[in-house]
């Protein structure tokens, strides 16, 4: 992975490119190259933090388990995007696991040069403030789409994000380029795998949708668009 690769990662997220050029250098400058195989765990629940990550290729998936052993999916970090700053800021243990989703190459920028940075360069600390508002903005809005939302409209609209960002346009429709197993999914929108199925399956008789392989195809993405959209 060149540094001309790295370098377009960084600029690809919203947050960085906000960061004027200066500081932007010594944080693209401090990090360094971290490489993980599919299914390699990065860290797990409890661990003391390393650092901040940028994911320059692959993904790294963020989940959680209850006391029952149930998972809790939290988030896939994708190209281009920051992780690992709360536990940083706050000295605390990570409270996720997380694990590469095929091979994964990363930047690390480590804990200790992370906070001299903070110190000798304070402006920064509103761009860190910005980063933690739109990820608390996401875990508002999944809160609120798994408390009031019933699953139906929560599975349109999270096949609808899928394909905003994986979506490869075909003639019959936009294929979701992502391995989607039925267990996946239903962590994605806390759904049972029954109520899930039976959901998939109607849309799919309507027409809207086609599933081959793990993978689904959104064919008619106004009618989905129609069903979250009355919530």
């Amino acid at each position: 992975m060149s540094s001309q690769d790295v370098n377009s990662r960084m600029i690809e997220n919203e947050w960085f490119g906000e960061i004027p050029e200066e500081l932007s250098a010594i944080l693209e400058k401090e990090a360094m190259p971290r490489s993980l195989v599919d299914g390699e765990l990065l860290h797990v629940k409890g661990d003391e933090a390393e650092g901040v990550y940028l994911v320059v290729s692959g993904r790294v998936r963020f989940s959680t388990f209850g006391l029952d052993g149930q998972e809790m999916l939290q988030t896939y970090y994708e190209p281009g995007n920051w992780f690992g700053e709360v536990s940083v800021l706050d000295d605390k243990a990570r409270m996720h696991d997380a694990v590469a989703v095929g091979n994964t190459k990363l930047q690390l920028l480590p804990k200790t040069r992370f906070l001299i940075m903070l110190e000798e360069h304070p402006e920064l600390y509103p761009y860190i403030v910005k980063m933690l508002c739109r990820k608390i903005r996401v875990i508002l809005d999944v809160y609120h789409d798994t408390v009031f939302v019933p699953l139906h409209a929560r599975l349109a609209k999270r096949l609808l994000e899928l394909a905003k960002v994986y979506g490869q346009e075909k003639s019959d429709g936009c294929l979701i380029d992502f391995p989607l197993p039925q267990d996946e999914l239903c962590l994605m929108v806390h759904g049972s795998r029954q109520r899930v199925n039976k959901i998939l399956n109607g849309w799919k008789n309507k027409g809207w949708i086609q599933i081959d392989y793990g993978k689904i195809s959104l064919i008619d993405m106004s009618s989905l668009e129609e069903v979250f959209e009355e919530y």
